[in-house]
């Protein structure tokens, strides 16, 4: 999800930063960005060594006595999801295989097919000229975008720093188009960029920087609907007053001024989410998830003191768990009582031509899918519909499966006490 995206692009900005500094101390919080940044998710290993460059330029000071400590925090806690696959698989990069021509370097479950160079840079060409998603920007602000990186990156030749900042934008295009599967490309794993970007769109401007705002106004203009626009200028315009009234009279009082105001406007708008985004949230889900945003409205609202849940399909997950976290929710294996970890399985397949569900999903048998049910003390079931033997077994036995809740291609069922309590 985006989430990750946006966590993975703040810990490449504040890594870029602090190892960017001049002086030693600011190591420390530098590693510890990168430790975060590493830990997201496995494209993040692109831009994270991309940052490392910066870690050779000369500083000044004392290196600071914590730095070896915070090496191996690096080393653990950054790089533990590649441990734990690595102890568990033989793999760091788990499902995926890695390869170089016929030769395998780490086994995994998925077999991505080889695709040349040229034809992989032809299609994130093709993928980074046009939107194919709502996060997307639009092509008149790319070719904005593309015009003022190569004039930044052009006229920054001579300071070495920037222009090797610059530069971390092709290499990390080339590398992403040249490590990445194809078929998982996607604009939204470039956000870490975009902090490349908003660089080039103000250096250009260096001398006279307040010639960037009508830049930043533009971009603001061909994205933003007209509304939410005006409410951003005249928070833009009240924040510039508050804080300029004080930097011009230079009375601390002022300040003290500012900075409760600040703090009220904190608390009150802290208190109104309280109260308002519990109701909103289900219409934001609905809006950009659809009819799985019904869905997860209906299991939150019904599921009050907490519910066994178990799903059947592709699912968004964590919105099952209730709005406190007071469910429980499982994936039962249809060919086990219990489930195991698809790594256990011991198979392969050719992704994406084929499905992943056929990793772990031979031999399905009723009954232990439905002693594993009973095990689990499951109270609710959800489907999303897709043609899977559960749906099968399930409209076989009505007795034991109440339809709650249906709409479009989900459904909710509803296990019978009486089935429950059998021993």
């Amino acid at each position: 999800m985006e989430f990750v995206d946006l966590i993975m692009a703040g810990s490449f900005i504040s890594s870029l930063y602090f190892f960017n500094k001049k002086e030693k101390k600011y190591l420390i919080p530098g590693l510890l960005s990168l430790s975060i940044l590493l830990s997201t998710k496995t494209l993040s290993l692109i831009s994270g060594i991309l940052t490392l460059p910066f870690l050779f330029f000369k500083k000044e000071g004392k290196t600071p006595k914590s730095i070896y400590f915070l090496i191996i925090y690096l080393l653990f806690f950054g790089l533990f999801s590649y441990w734990r696959n690595l102890i568990l698989t033989g793999n760091p990069f788990y499902p995926a295989e890695i390869s170089t021509g016929n030769f395998v370097i780490f086994k995994g479950a998925y077999i991505y097919p080889k695709i040349p160079i040229f034809q992989r840079l032809k299609t994130l060409s093709h993928i980074l000229s046009f939107p194919f998603s709502h996060i997307d920007p639009p092509v008149n602000n790319r070719i904005l975008f593309l015009l003022f990186f190569i004039i930044s990156l052009i006229s920054s030749f001579k300071e070495k720093r920037l222009f090797i900042l610059f530069l971390i934008l092709p290499l990390a295009v080339f590398l992403y188009s040249f490590l990445v599967p194809v078929h998982y490309f996607q604009i939204r794993h470039f956000l870490p960029l975009y902090s490349i970007i908003s660089i080039s769109l103000i250096y250009p401007f260096r001398r006279k920087e307040y010639f960037c705002i009508s830049v930043y106004l533009y971009i603001c203009i061909s994205v933003f609907p007209s509304i939410m626009l005006a409410r951003f200028l005249i928070i833009f315009l009240l924040l510039s007053i508050f804080l300029f009234i004080p930097s011009y009279f230079k009375k601390t009082i002022l300040y003290l001024i500012v900075l409760f105001f600040f703090l009220f406007i904190l608390i009150f708008e802290i208190g109104k989410t309280e109260t308002i985004y519990p109701i909103l949230k289900f219409e934001i889900w609905k809006t950009f998830y659809k009819e799985e945003g019904n869905l997860w409205e209906f299991v939150q609202k019904n599921s009050i003191n907490g519910k066994n849940i178990a799903y059947i399909g592709s699912f968004l997950i964590y919105p099952l768990y209730g709005e406190k976290l007071n469910n429980n929710v499982f994936y039962q294996s249809v060919n086990s009582i219990d489930s195991f970890p698809v790594y256990k399985y011991k198979k392969k397949i050719k992704f994406p031509e084929e499905n992943p569900e056929n990793l772990y999903r031979e031999n399905p048998s009723f009954h232990l899918w439905l002693k594993g049910l009973k095990d689990k003390k499951i109270d609710w079931i959800v489907v999303k519909k897709n043609g899977y033997i559960e749906e099968k077994w399930i409209e076989e036995n009505p007795s034991i499966f109440k339809q709650i809740y249906s709409f479009q291609n989900f459904l909710i069922y509803e296990i019978s006490k009486e089935f429950q309590c059998v021993k």
